[in-house]
Order: C-alpha cells, then structure tokens, then sequence
C-alpha cells in the first residue's frame, strides 16, 4: 500500500474518532437545562401521619433534536445527609426549545425531613 493511502486511511480514522467523540459528548450534554427549581415541604395530620416534599420547576430541551423521553430525576435528603427517597417524572416528545413544567413529589411519613436535595436529569432520542 502506498504511503499516499495510508495517511489518507489514517486521516478518515481520526476523522470518525474525533466526530464520534463530538456525538458522545453532545449525547452525554445537557439536553435538557433545569431553568428553575424550588421544594415545598406539606405536613397532613390524621391517622397516620403523611408528609409531601415536592419540587415544582421547569426545564427546557436545549438540543436541536425531539427528545423521545426527557426523565427529571430528584434524591430527597434530610439535614444531616441521609437518604431518604428518589423519585422522577418522565416527559415523551419534547421538540427543541419547549420549556416543561413538572412536579416531583415524595409522599410519605418521612417527606416533612426533606431539607435538601439533588436533581438530575436523563434523555432518550
């Protein structure tokens, strides 16, 4: 093989390593932006007692493709960092630049421990 050839293999390897990289990376990016977030903590009284930690906020599908399932994932966290819950929400069809407007809650005994907590988010094209 003449030495023409191979530089020009080797250049279209690199070529696809590097646009392949590009695709990971924007694939692994943040296609979805958390705009704004807030949590509200909702203590009820009866026979059993029954707390509700919610997340209200919004997030917008910042890429340029729609988005066959955008999922908001949120671990609920008591002021001394234990665990206490993980729970999403799930959104199907979300085109480029539509803002949603979700709600996550945690409802249970414990809810009302809630004082912070981490949000993430998981896409599938």
């Amino acid at each position: 093989m003449k030495l023409a050839s191979r530089v020009i293999i080797i250049c279209l390897i690199a070529t696809s390593l590097i646009c392949l990289s590009a695709c990971v990376g924007e694939k692994a990016g943040n296609e979805i932006q958390i705009i704004e977030h807030t949590l509200s903590i909702h203590e009820f009284r009866g026979d059993v007692l029954q707390s509700i930690a919610s997340v209200d906020g919004k997030a917008k599908n910042t890429s340029i493709l729609t988005l066959s399932s955008a999922s908001i994932i949120v671990n609920f966290y008591d002021k001394d960092n234990n665990f206490l819950q993980t729970a999403s929400t799930m959104k199907q069809n979300l085109v480029p630049g539509e803002i949603w407007h979700f709600n996550i809650k945690f409802t249970g005994p414990d809810a009302w421990k809630t004082v912070h907590y981490d949000i993430s988010t998981s896409v599938n094209r």
